[in-house]
């Protein structure tokens, strides 16, 4: 693991020493950005807990005037897909992981049908993101995701709103605002390669539509989307 990989992991975390929000490095108490990663920060990390003290990488500023990151969503790349008659939620892959995700497969079903959304499903605990909640939902059985999500309700942060794969035109966020969602001021064209501007931070709950600024490469992204269509476009085939 090389020490950027090492520092993002790390940096999911909030730091409960001095503070520091997931996505921002620690900082000393002079206000500058720490030479090493507080302990515990990274004490529940089994790789890393028993290891020396974990230098903050130089791209990351240390001595330099402390100043917050970009925030982290960490959770499960997923593309929704609302059809004529229902919801399907692809994970990175391709594979359906609606059973696992129903509870935003249900908000899901107030939009409109063709939409299609490329996100990251969240789980929020205690006023902040839990990616360990978010692991054990993607990992567990139908049946115990279905108990979980009853406790702890899934959101979707959106990052893009690709096109209708029916009309194959450009949908604009109005097709899926709902109650819980965030306002919506932006739009995104794929088809034509321009990026949206980033919309308003993510709200709690169950929203098939929250956004913010994407915390991950484009490359990543349209790996997603690609492999979801690609599952669309068998599953199309396949009823059809």
């Amino acid at each position: 693991m090389d020490e950027i990989a090492r520092a993002e992991l790390i940096e999911r975390e909030p730091c409960p020493r001095c503070g520091a929000p997931p996505g921002s490095v620690c900082r000393a108490n002079s206000g500058v950005v720490a030479v090493d990663y507080h302990t515990g920060r990274y004490a529940k990390i089994p790789m890393l807990k028993s290891g020396p003290a974990i230098r903050i990488p130089a791209a990351r500023g240390p001595g330099r005037t402390w100043q917050p990151g970009p925030p982290k969503y960490d959770g499960h790349r997923t593309v929704l897909r609302r059809t004529d008659e229902t919801v399907v939620l692809y994970a990175r892959s391709g594979r359906v992981v609606t059973q696992h995700w129903m509870d935003l497969a249900v908000a899901g079903m107030g939009l409109r049908p063709g939409t299609v959304l490329d996100g990251e499903a969240v789980i929020w605990r205690d006023g902040r993101l839990d990616f360990a909640a978010a692991q054990s939902r993607a990992a567990s059985s139908t049946t115990w995701a279905r108990a979980l999500a009853t406790r702890y309700p899934a959101s979707c942060i959106c990052w893009d709103v690709p096109c209708s794969t029916r009309t194959r035109r450009s949908v604009t966020a109005d097709a899926c605002r709902t109650p819980s969602a965030a306002p919506s001021s932006w739009s995104s064209s794929p088809m034509s390669g321009r990026r949206s501007r980033p919309p308003r931070p993510p709200t709690t709950g169950t929203s098939p539509c929250s956004g913010t600024t994407p915390c991950v490469n484009r490359a990543s992204r349209e790996s997603s989307v690609n492999a979801a269509a690609r599952a669309i476009r068998r599953q199309d085939r396949a009823s059809g």
